[in-house]
C-alpha cells in the first residue's frame, strides 16, 4: 500500500503498470501520452521527475499560502478556502463535456442526460421503496438496491458491473474520457496516493469501467467524506505549523494500511507493523516538542500559539489522516480496482456536488459563530486564495504526468519530500528553525513512510516478474 502524505491536500498514487492499464516499464508504449510526446525512456523520465518536483513545490506552496492567511487570522475562514478549492474540481467536467458533445453531437448528449436523470430518479424511488420494505422485515431488497446503485454484481472485489444489462444510452466513463492517459489523470493530490497504493496490493478479475450513472452515485456518496478530510487538513493550519501539519497528515498511509488490514483489503505483516511503529515514534517526537513549547523559542515570525492551540491543530491534522485512510479503504471495498473509475470524472462530480450541496454550510457556520461569513477583505487575500486554488488544480495535472512519465515508486519517494521542504519553507517564510530532535522525528516519519510503501510494492513487483 503506497500513500503520499495528504498534507498538501489529498493525493493519489498509482502503483504498477498492470494496475494502471499501462504497460510495464520494459514495454514500449504504442499509444497514449508517453507515446505521443515521442521521447525516449530517459527523456520521458527526466521530464517526469521535473514535473514531480513541480508538484512537490506546488503542494507545499499551497500549504504555506493557506497558512499565511489562517495562522495570523488575516482571513481565518477555512470553510470558504476549502469550498473554493473543491469547486475547482468541477472545472474538469467542462473539457470532458465538450469532448463528448463534439464526439456524439448535442442530440445524443441531451438523450444521455435525460436518461441519466431518469435513472437517478428511479434509483432514488427504488431505494426508498426498499427502505420501506426493510422496515417490514425484508432486508434483502435493500441490499439489492444498494448493489444496483453502485453497479455491483456479487462480490464487487472480484467482478465488475455487467455491461450487457446496461441500456445503450447509459453513458460509459470511457465515452466521456476514452484515452488511457486521461483515465489516469488525478483530481487531487494526497488521497489518491492512498487509493492507488491499496489497489496495488491486490489484482482483480476485471477492469471494466463503471458507468456515468454508477460514478454519479459513488461521487455523491463520498463527497462529504472528501470535503471533511480536506477541511481538517486546511483548518489545522490556523493552529499549528505547516511542517507539523504535513508530518501528521502523512500518517494517512499508516491508517490506510491498518484499516485495509482490518477489513481484509490488504495483507498485514510484521515488517509493515514495524513501519507503523516507527512512524508513530516519529509522531510522538514531533508532538512532544510541539506541546512542550521548546520549539516556540525558535518560531521566528510565526504567530505565537498556545499549547492548547497547537494540540488542536495537530489533532485536526491527525484526524484528517484518519478520514483519508477510511476514505481509501471504503472506496477500495466499493470499487475493487481503481481503473474501473475515471478519476477526473469522479472528482469533477465530487466538486460539483460539494458546490451544490455544501453552500448551506456558510449559513450554519455563520449562525453558530464558528465561522462568520464575509468575503476576503483585500485584493491581496483574494490573490492568495485564488492562486492557492489554481495551484492545487495545476498540481493535479503535473502529478498525473509525473506518474505517466516515471513510475509510481518514484512518485511515492518524491512526494515524501514535502516534509523536509515544509521545514525548509518555514525557515524562509517565518524564519522558524526547528530543533534537531524535531528533524529526527520528521526524518523517522519519512523513512517509515518509504519503508511501508516499499513493502507494499514488493508483491506487485514479484507478479510482474512472473508475468514476464
Amino acid at each position: 500500500m503506497t500513500t503520499d502524505p495528504p498534507g498538501a491536500g489529498i493525493g493519489r498514487l498509482r502503483s504498477n503498470a498492470p494496475l494502471l492499464g499501462a504497460q510495464p516499464a520494459a514495454a514500449v508504449p504504442t499509444s497514449g501520452f508517453r507515446a505521443s510526446i515521442g521521447l525516449a525512456g530517459l527523456g520521458r523520465r527526466t521530464i517526469g521527475i521535473g514535473m514531480l518536483m513541480v508538484t512537490v513545490f506546488l503542494w507545499t506552496a499551497s500549504n504555506f499560502m493557506a497558512s499565511s492567511i489562517l495562522s495570523d487570522s488575516t482571513y481565518n475562514k477555512p470553510f470558504f478556502v476549502v469550498y473554493l478549492n473543491t469547486s475547482m474540481f468541477a472545472l474538469s467536467l467542462v473539457p470532458m463535456s465538450i469532448k463528448y458533445v463534439r464526439a456524439h453531437g448535442t442530440r445524443a448528449t441531451r438523450i444521455t442526460l435525460v436518461k441519466l436523470l431518469g435513472d437517478l430518479r428511479q434509483d432514488i424511488v427504488d431505494w426508498f421503496a426498499a427502505r420501506a420494505r426493510k422496515s417490514g422485515g425484508d432486508a434483502a431488497d435493500d441490499d439489492d438496491v444498494t448493489n444496483k446503485l453502485l453497479g455491483e454484481e456479487g462480490d464487487i472485489l472480484g467482478a465488475g458491473a455487467s455491461s450487457t444489462s446496461r441500456p445503450r444510452a447509459d453513458l460509459e466513463i470511457g465515452d466521456v474520457d476514452d484515452s488511457d492517459d486521461d483515465d489516469d489523470t488525478p483530481a487531487h493530490a494526497h488521497m489518491m496516493a492512498s487509493f492507488v497504493s491499496v489497489a496495488s496490493s491486490r489484482h482483480y478479475l476485471t477492469h471494466e469501467k463503471i458507468s456515468l450513472r454508477e460514478t454519479t452515485w459513488l461521487s455523491l456518496e463520498f463527497c462529504m467524506l472528501w470535503f471533511i478530510a480536506n477541511y481538517l487538513a486546511v483548518a489545522c493550519l490556523e493552529h499549528t505549523s505547516v511542517a507539523s501539519a504535513t508530518i501528521f497528515t502523512s500518517l494517512s498511509s499508516m491508517f490506510t494500511l491498518l484499516f485495509c488490514a482490518l477489513y481484509g483489503v490488504e495483507a498485514f505483516s510484521l515488517r509493515k507493523l514495524a513501519g507503523v511503529v516507527s512512524s508513530v515514534t516519529g509522531i510522538v517526537l514531533v508532538s512532544s516538542i510541539d506541546l512542550s513549547g521548546k520549539n516556540d523559542e525558535n518560531r521566528g515570525n510565526f504567530p505565537h500559539k498556545s499549547a492548547g492551540e497547537i494540540a488542536l491543530g495537530d489533532a485536526m491534522a491527525l484526524l484528517s489522516a484518519v478520514v483519508y485512510g477510511a476514505y481509501v479503504t471504503v472506496m477500495k471495498q466499493r470499487v475493487g480496482h481503481e481503473d474501473r473509475v475515471s478519476m477526473p470524472l469522479f472528482f469533477g462530480l465530487v466538486g460539483l456536488f460539494n458546490v451544490v450541496l455544501l453552500w448551506p454550510g456558510f449559513i450554519l457556520l455563520h449562525m453558530t459563530g464558528l465561522e462568520t461569513f464575509h468575503l476576503p477583505p483585500t485584493a491581496h487575500v483574494w490573490t492568495i486564495i485564488l492562486v492557492n486554488a489554481a495551484s492545487s488544480l495545476a498540481s493535479d495535472f503535473t502529478w498525473a504526468y509525473a506518474m505517466l512519465l516515471t513510475t509510481p515508486l518514484v512518485v511515492t519517494v518524491g512526494m515524501s519530500l514535502t516534509i523536509p521542504l515544509s521545514l525548509i519553507g518555514e525557515m524562509f517564510q517565518y524564519s522558524k528553525y526547528s530543533s534537531g530532535l524535531y528533524w529526527v522525528g520528521a526524518g523517522t516519519v519519512v523513512l517509515s513512510f518509504l519503508f511501508v510503501n516499499h513493502e507494499s510494492h514488493e508483491p506487485d513487483e514479484a507478479l510482474l516478474e512472473d508475468d514476464a
